[in-house]
């Protein structure tokens, strides 16, 4: 997985070479690809994660990383209504992909080009 101690400090860091390897050493179980259904609260805290093939995790502690959409959608699924979500703008996106004659594998080499020209006042 990770790849921190052989970056300089200044390099732009991925979740992946940044926390991931950290968590896992510290016991973390991470999943990706699950769907979950719901969280169930109580006490203020999350003690069990309710995924839709019906499997229930339980742990002393959850991080909810679904994205700007799904994060809020768990969320008021869970029963927090606090306003998730409300807050959100869309914002209309073109992806543009290229074929390269090597591997392109450093993100900070990757330029990233911002278009404003529809955007409001």
């Amino acid at each position: 997985m990770g790849q921190r101690g052989r970056v300089g400090p200044t390099t732009m860091h991925t979740m992946q070479t940044t926390y991931l390897d950290d968590a896992v050493g510290a016991g973390c179980d991470v999943r990706s690809g699950v769907r979950v259904r719901r969280l169930e609260i109580s006490g203020g805290a999350v003690r069990r994660v309710v995924c839709d093939s019906g499997e229930e995790v339980r742990a002393d502690r959850v991080v909810v990383c679904a994205g700007a959409v799904q994060t809020p959608a768990l969320l008021q699924r869970s029963g927090l209504t606090r306003g998730f979500g409300r807050g959100l703008s869309v914002h209309p996106t073109i992806k543009v992909m290229a074929r390269f004659a090597g591997p392109v594998t450093d993100p900070a080499k990757v330029p990233a080009y911002q278009v404003k020209e529809f955007a409001p006042d």
